[in-house]
């Protein structure tokens, strides 16, 4: 059997440009769940952008473990870095060889649309609502190993809020209550008066002419 020659070199280009389009879909997660039109909230896009660091994140340790790879059958650091460089891959090759998770950052023009967006439908500008919660959840990505393969479990500190309640409005006295049937049949409210011939009821709660039918049954 003839033994085939790998070259290393082709099967990583074939890597990187599948990493390429990773990274891109991965960060469009956040802008296709938030920018989507209408009202978001902050716990959406906390969400959104948990989960777009997520499949980031697999995406550069499917990569680091395909330069892992590369080595192994062969090919130097330096013809890796060469051929990342040549893909606009520079700075992705630095956190790959440190090993480290470099997360998705929402952009200065991301962060325009959102204020574009709430101006025009009259809302809040719910990223800066969100905006403290992501750098903070940034920085604990920023300290992440593709060593491990473990993505942080990261709590939503917008989920489980209490319902928003009315305010003073909750205090204010609610609708008379409706006469309560039970009493409207009772002995009190039952006795026929002798002049009008109608009980106590049938006085307040009859209309005229349903007052004048009832007489007449009581006349015939």
């Amino acid at each position: 059997m003839r033994r085939v020659k790998v070259d290393p070199s082709k099967s990583l280009n074939y890597k990187i440009t599948n990493f390429v389009d990773g990274v891109r879909e991965a960060r469009n997660i956040f802008t296709r769940r938030t920018l989507k039109g209408g009202v978001v909230t902050p716990e959406e896009i906390v969400d959104a952008y948990i989960d777009s660091n997520r499949a980031l994140y697999e995406i550069n340790r499917r990569m680091f473990l395909d330069v892992d790879a590369a080595k192994i059958l062969g090919m130097s650091t330096n013809a890796i870095e060469e051929n990342m460089v040549n893909r606009g891959q520079r700075r992705a090759f630095g956190f790959l060889e440190e090993g480290l998770f470099r997360p998705y950052i929402p952009s200065a023009d991301v962060a325009e649309l959102f204020e574009i967006r709430s101006s025009q439908i009259g809302a809040p500008n719910a990223f800066e609502q969100a905006i403290d919660v992501i750098d903070r959840i940034q920085e604990i990505l920023s300290e992440t190993s593709l060593r491990g393969d473990v993505f942080p479990d990261i709590e939503n500190p917008f989920s489980n809020l209490p319902e928003p309640t009315l305010g003073p409005a909750a205090s204010l006295p609610g609708l008379p209550p409706l006469p309560n049937t039970a009493l409207v049949n009772n002995a009190q409210f039952g006795n026929i008066d002798p002049v009008s011939r109608l009980t106590l009821a049938e006085e307040t709660y009859l209309s005229p002419l349903e007052q004048s039918y009832r007489k007449k049954q009581r006349t015939t």
